[in-house]
């Protein structure tokens, strides 16, 4: 019975021992998996769907990047453009007012010699003149410059028209002080008074208004602006200036003039001495009178003094 069980038990070992089931996955692999492989077919019409998926995919990519480059290209050429003709404008209008750049004191008012200056940096691109109707997309893609470009060119308008007009503007009406000064003129002493003051920054209120109508009367009985036509438009350009000139320097706490203090006191201390009846006229002819720049004082004096009628009389109370 022992060598009996003792037999079993050796078949018993025989059939788990490792070689067995090695030999069964080696002609598994050999006989089945490797032999068949052959009997799998595949589907045609699901690999073509996936090789035109693929390269269609890839195609997108390509076609995508050459466009973005196309574009970045194209606004890196229009911009770069953009650049290059500001910059020779603006080489332009420095050789041209070479000679007004370099001058320190400006002793004529005569507007004439400037204006063309001021026309070129009005027609600056983007500039002040230039309407903007945008780059679009061709110019944007992240690289647009009109931005930096339109800043730069209307500061150099701006700058122009403090240097090259408001001298020439305050001189004029310093002529014109003197002028009514030395005629008597009291309605046209306040209005050139406070003109003068407007452009000095040294009112109390700006009247952008009043000062524009004052300079196109001006200029309308100028010999060397008045008549139609051409002259009309010249006119019409210089106010056009004149106008850019207060709304660019409307925030501008000074002008960069300085007034003549000495003159200014003159001309005050001549509207102070009016009698109530040439205040009066001047509040009827005047559209409101001196009252509204200070310092004047618009009360009759009290006491005995000697002052200048409208006439050219001198009157005494």
């Amino acid at each position: 019975m022992d060598r009996s069980f003792g037999d079993m038990a050796g078949l018993a070992g025989a059939g788990v021992s490792g070689r067995g089931r090695s030999y069964f996955l080696h002609d598994l692999l050999r006989k089945v998996i490797f032999a068949e492989a052959g009997w799998v077919s595949q589907d045609a019409r699901a690999v073509r769907r996936e090789r035109a998926l693929r390269y269609g995919v890839f195609a997108l990519v390509l076609i995508a990047g050459g466009a973005l480059a196309a574009l970045w290209g194209t606004s890196f050429y229009r911009n770069y453009k953009l650049v290059r003709d500001a910059e020779a404008e603006m080489n332009r209008y420095r050789a041209e007012a070479r000679l007004e750049l370099e001058a320190t004191e400006i002793a004529d008012p005569d507007l004439g010699p400037v204006l063309p200056l001021l026309r070129t940096l009005a027609t600056l691109p983007l500039g002040h003149a230039a309407q903007d109707i945008g780059g679009g997309l061709l110019e944007g893609a992240g690289l647009s410059q009109r931005s930096a470009i339109r800043a730069a060119t209307r500061a150099a308008y701006r700058d122009g028209l403090e240097r090259h007009l408001r001298p020439r503007l305050i001189l004029h009406v310093e002529t014109r002080i003197a002028e009514d000064i030395t005629n008597n003129d009291l309605l046209s002493l306040y209005e050139s008074l406070k003109v003068y003051k407007l452009l000095g920054h040294a009112a109390p209120a700006p009247d952008d208004a009043f000062i524009t109508a004052w300079f196109a009367d001006e200029w309308a009985r100028d010999p060397a602006y008045r008549g139609a036509g051409p002259m009309r438009e010249l006119r019409a350009e210089m106010e056009a200036h004149l106008w850019a000139m207060l709304e660019m320097s409307a925030t501008q706490s000074r002008a960069r003039v300085d007034l003549n203090g000495a003159l200014v006191e003159r001309a005050e201390r001549i509207l102070s001495l009016m009698n109530l009846e040439d205040q009066a006229w001047l509040l009827v002819m005047g559209a409101g009178g001196p009252q509204d720049i200070a310092p004047f004082n618009l009360r009759a004096p009290r006491r005995r003094m000697s002052r200048a009628s409208c006439s050219g009389s001198v009157r005494r109370s």
